[in-house]
């Protein structure tokens, strides 16, 4: 598995998802910043795409993106982490991530890309099945996303190949 995580700038402009949280999380000072979190499989130049049309599953050989989006984050340095937990309940990869915060629209997001085992690829080569070797990553996923050690969001999602 690999996971990675980036940010935008907030003229980059994505659609609000269908799978979007609006969340609050109190923060210093009594302001109380607010979270969209979504998931999604899309991207364009390794920008994840926001679609309003939620989908149903995920594709297992694309990445799969956590995309937080923050309105009113105090200006400053800030930690995203997202613990990416597996169909079978376990932890499958935690991604950490270091951004910077304008204060007022900050986009930042995690990736996970999903690895076959070494097991599978006769089948999937001479049979054309293209979940050979990947079953243990199809189903009802969930990630734990954090903001500054705050939990802003726990979606869920399915994957299938």
């Amino acid at each position: 598995m690999r996971s990675h995580a980036a940010s935008a700038r907030p003229s980059w402009r994505l659609l609000a998802a269908g799978l979007a949280l609006a969340l609050a999380v109190p923060a210093a000072g009594g302001t109380r910043p607010r979270f969209e979190v979504a998931v999604t499989d899309q991207a364009e130049n390794g920008i994840p795409i926001l679609s309003t049309t939620p989908r149903a599953s995920l594709d297992c050989h694309s990445r799969i993106y956590i995309v937080v989006t923050a309105h009113g984050l105090p200006v400053g340095r800030h930690v995203l982490q997202v613990i990416w937990i597996n169909p079978q309940g376990a932890h499958q990869e935690r991604t950490r991530y270091l951004f910077y915060a304008s204060g007022k629209r900050d986009r930042v997001w995690a990736w996970l890309k999903l690895k076959r085992p070494g097991a599978g690829i006769m089948d999937r080569v001479f049979l054309g099945n293209r979940a050979s070797g990947m079953e243990a990553f199809i189903g009802e996923w969930q990630a734990r996303v954090r903001v500054d050690r705050r939990t802003v969001a726990k979606p869920r999602f399915k994957v299938l190949c």
